[in-house]
């Protein structure tokens, strides 16, 4: 039953559009929040339109949008901003993606709205955050090349590659929901509410948290491995007569019982070979044994 979930009797009012925004909400909403999607009455959510369609919905659309209520209104005139005005009363949370200033100018940016209600939550989803790029719009594989990831996705000798899914817009959305959580405990703590602000770039970053620290501490730059690990050995996807296979070992124990599936139980006495600090020096060696 909704009600016994964990976010059940919190309202919130998602003037989000595309996938973080919407993602982030559909999140809570699984969590029990009862969440209303504003769309505009002549121009909705332009994933309504994305192909591929099921009985006529765009399944992009479906994997962002569940377990909401709908409502279209027109921000721009009068009659809209009053009813959207009305909807923030009752509401705890509410959550945007326009561009900077947009907001504002409909009458639903943060001062507007905090004024009515002061203990209210408002999360802004942006591109690229503070700063001089702030006013660009962003799309995940634009973030993807900005904050680096696809210099790490791809064949070594190849071309970088955008990862299949769509990972920035994904993250930010689960970053965006966290950091609702915690603004809506603070705000029953305190009645106070607060403006959060997620960024794509922000969350890109995040994403490459390794690769930075370990730049940052040893000047050692991660570079794309394609499907092998930087950090263990043996880690490929290999090709066999009946299709790929990915084997990861994930540590030593690892190695010695994938030895003995392979037939091979002297690789793991060989002191070439035992530790996995050895068999990253002897990658390609490694790799060329197991195949």
């Amino acid at each position: 039953m909704k009600e016994e979930l964990p976010l059940a009797g919190v309202r919130i009012l998602d003037l989000a559009r595309d996938l973080a925004g919407p993602f982030a909400t559909q999140v809570l909403a699984d969590l029990g929040a009862d969440v209303i999607k504003v769309e505009h009455p002549g121009h909705p959510d332009e994933m309504r339109r994305w192909h591929p369609t099921y009985n006529d919905l765009s399944t992009y659309f479906m994997v962002a949008n569940r377990n909401k209520r709908d409502v279209t209104i027109d921000l721009a005139s009068e009659r809209g901003r009053a009813v959207a005005h009305r909807l923030v009363s009752t509401a705890h949370v509410v959550v945007e993606n326009f561009r900077l200033g947009v907001a504002d100018k409909l009458g639903v940016g943060y001062e507007a709205l905090s004024a009515l209600r002061p203990s209210l939550v408002y999360c802004s989803i942006r591109g690229y955050g503070p700063g001089r790029l702030k006013d660009r719009p962003a799309y995940d594989a634009a973030i993807q090349a900005y904050a680096g990831l696809m210099s790490v996705t791809g064949e070594a000798d190849g071309e970088v590659a955008r990862a299949g899914v769509a990972v920035m817009d994904l993250s930010t959305g689960l970053y965006a929901a966290n950091g609702i959580q915690a603004a809506i405990r603070q705000a029953e703590r305190s009645g106070r509410g607060t403006h959060l602000e997620v960024s794509l770039l922000a969350s890109g970053v995040a994403m490459m948290c390794y690769q930075l620290v370990t730049y940052l501490m040893t000047g050692h730059e991660v570079s794309r491995l394609g499907t092998m690990h930087p950090a263990l050995v043996p880690s490929k996807v290999f090709h066999t007569q009946t299709g790929d296979l990915l084997v990861i070992a994930g540590n030593d124990g690892h190695w010695r019982k994938l030895c003995s599936v392979l037939g091979r139980p002297e690789w793991a006495d060989d002191a070439r070979y035992a530790l996995n600090v050895n068999r990253v020096d002897r990658r390609r060696e490694v790799h060329d044994m197991v195949q």
